[in-house]
């Protein structure tokens, strides 16, 4: 579930070794890019959840036709889990809970057996056609089964599952050939599955975690990844996953792969690093509204709001246009909670070599302004590589950027900035229509900081509680 194997070109390198030392150490970094990795076309993640649908996103070796089988059922239990030896494509035995679970959708009976729900349009506004299987003849009374496919031969799919109803849990299993064999091969979606999805509540809490600069750190991005994960709704990355671009299948090969037991169920909303901002590589292997590389949504009471820093943003571009546009929306309005994510942090007390940063000018001169004026509440960041928060003109700035890459160290002192600390981290929020809890949780899973954002009706003004 990857693309091509990134070959790097290494015969331009090839001069004498004795020429200088410096080429000797070049090829050396080199040494492991130099061989071909072997490409992955068994991921499967999720991308866009939102009230209406699901996206799923996965690659296969040749372009075939898009299939996702899929089974919901009306939640009276648990959610039906499955731990990470069971998870990808491995048959799971129905639990207990399965059984206390009531069939939400009869699907009408029609000559052939199969009815038509019309269009659901995608992220990037092409329509797919749903196709229902009906499974009224099934053994099991209480489950929901259907098929969303799409005739159109492709080797990147995104394929768009209905949703239908709160409180409803679905489990889904990727049909196209190449992941399942031969398409329409007998499988069960209830039980064998690629990843499960909760429609999105208009107004009910939510947990979800944000991190930053993996870098391509496999390992650390594993051990920083919540452990308990069914309970999160989303993660949130702050940039700067890959080291290289995202050439080559990098994606793939570099993040998706690293949280395969965890992405089936944890859509990943990206914001762009100056790491990975190939835009077209980006795209590829996303599905975000609008099919940009910036891009707003909403979950229960909050508003998230995406920018590109590695994208032209001054006052006269397309995305300021349309950061500022979105800002006023009637979504963004109607939310109680304004979160914005971008890559570079306006103020940093960290850098890597003391001196050269202290956060990006062009963000805290163009965005602040705006951020302030638009009663933003909560912005997210990463770049810096550790984790850093404070409080200015009504915003809470968070920088969470040790997701993986060699953690930099204290340089300058911003006063508004009350926490620092340069270690590998993640940061969960559990989100109400009256709090924001935060806690910053170190790769031993010890606590660093946490934080309450709460509003006092009386006088409309947000406090920051430690």
């Amino acid at each position: 579930m990857c693309a091509r194997a990134r070959v790097y070109p290494c015969n331009k390198y090839m001069t004498p070794s004795w020429r200088t030392l410096t080429v000797v150490l070049f090829l050396a970094s080199l040494e492991y890019r130099c061989q071909p990795r072997e490409p992955v076309y068994d991921l499967v993640y999720l991308q866009t959840v939102t009230r209406d649908y699901a996206t799923v996103v996965y690659e296969t070796e040749q372009p075939t036709a898009s299939r996702v089988d899929y089974c919901h059922y009306q939640k009276v239990a648990d959610e039906p889990s499955l731990d990470d030896s069971e998870r990808n494509r491995e048959t799971a035995e129905p639990s207990e809970a399965t059984t206390q679970y009531q069939k939400v959708v009869a699907a009408p009976q029609f000559d052939d057996g199969e009815r038509y729900i019309g269009t659901v349009e995608s992220p990037q506004g092409a329509a797919l056609s749903q196709k229902v299987s009906d499974d009224s003849n099934s053994e099991d009374e209480d489950r929901y089964v259907g098929t969303v496919e799409s005739p159109e031969l492709t080797t990147m799919h995104k394929v768009v599952i209905p949703l239908l109803a709160d409180n409803i849990y679905y489990s889904y299993l990727v049909m196209s050939e190449d992941m399942q064999g031969a398409s329409g091969t007998s499988s069960d979606p209830c039980t064998q599955i690629d990843g499960t999805v909760l429609r999105p509540s208009a107004r009910e809490p939510f947990v979800f975690s944000a991190m930053g600069d993996t870098h391509a750190n496999g390992g650390m991005m594993q051990s920083l990844l919540p452990r308990n994960f069914q309970k999160y709704r989303f993660l949130i990355h702050t940039g700067d996953a890959l080291n290289d671009d995202g050439d080559g299948g990098a994606w793939a090969l570099d993040f998706f792969r690293y949280g395969r037991t965890v992405f089936g169920s944890l859509p990943v909303y990206m914001a762009v690093g100056n790491h990975d901002k190939n835009e077209r590589q980006f795209l590829r292997y996303h599905a975000y509204p609008g099919e940009r590389s910036y891009y707003a949504f909403s979950y229960s009471v909050a508003r998230f709001i995406v920018i590109n820093t590695s994208s032209d943003y001054s006052p006269d571009s397309v995305q300021y246009e349309w950061l500022r546009a979105e800002l006023t929306s009637l979504a963004a309005m109607r939310a109680k909670w304004r979160v914005v994510v971008f890559h570079k942090p306006p103020f940093s007390e960290g850098w890597g070599n003391c001196g050269n940063f202290d956060g990006d000018h062009g963000v805290r001169d163009t965005l602040v302004p705006l951020l302030e004026s638009s009663r933003v509440n909560l912005v997210l960041n990463g770049h810096t590589h550790g984790y850093e928060r404070g409080t200015l003109n009504g915003v809470t700035y968070v920088t969470t950027g040790g997701g993986g890459g060699k953690t930099d160290h204290f340089c300058q002192d911003w006063p508004h900035i009350t926490v620092s600390a340069y270690q590998h981290h993640r940061v969960d929020f559990e989100v109400s229509a009256n709090a924001i809890m935060a806690s910053a949780y170190g790769q031993d899973q010890r606590l660093i900081d946490s934080f309450t954002l709460s509003y006092d009706e009386t006088v409309d003004s947000l406090h920051v509680s430690e």
